[in-house]
C-alpha cells in the first residue's frame, strides 16, 4: 500500500512541479526526478501482482534516478557557479547518455530475477 501511495504521490508531484516550472526552470528536472520514483515504486507494485517484465522494465530505469536529481541540483544552484560546478554541468548530456546505456543494457541482457516473496516462502 506504501508503494501505492508514493507512486501516485510521484506522479501527483511530478504535474505540479511541471506545471510550476513554467515560472521556474530549475524545477524541470526534479519533476523528471519526481515522475521516475513514481515509476520505480510502480514497478515494484507491478512485480506484486506478477507483471514480471513491466515490473522489471520499470525498476531498471533506476539509474536515470540520480541523473535527473544531479540536473537539479546543478541548475539549481547555477546562480553561485563555480568552476567545478560548470565543468560538471557540461558533462549533464555525456552523464545522461551514459545512464541511458546502462538502462538500455540492462533491458538487453538478463538482468536478476523476480519472485514474489510468498513463492519464496513456500
Amino acid at each position: 500500500m506504501a508503494m501505492l501511495f508514493c507512486s501516485l504521490f510521484g506522479f501527483g508531484l511530478s504535474l505540479w512541479l511541471g506545471w510550476y516550472a513554467r515560472v521556474h526552470a530549475y524545477l524541470q528536472p526534479l519533476s523528471l526526478f519526481s515522475a521516475l520514483m513514481a515509476l520505480w515504486c510502480f514497478g515494484h507494485i507491478a512485480l506484486q501482482y506478477d507483471f514480471v517484465f513491466a515490473g522489471k522494465a520499470l525498476i531498471l530505469l533506476s539509474p536515470l534516478l540520480p541523473t535527473a536529481f544531479l540536473q537539479f541540483v546543478l541548475q539549481f544552484i547555477e546562480p553561485t557557479s563555480q568552476r567545478s560546478n560548470r565543468i560538471l554541468h557540461s558533462l549533464l548530456p555525456l552523464i545522461w547518455l551514459c545512464s541511458l546505456v546502462v538502462v538500455l543494457l540492462s533491458w538487453s541482457r538478463p538482468s536478476g530475477h523476480a519472485q514474489l516473496i510468498d513463492q519464496q516462502l513456500q
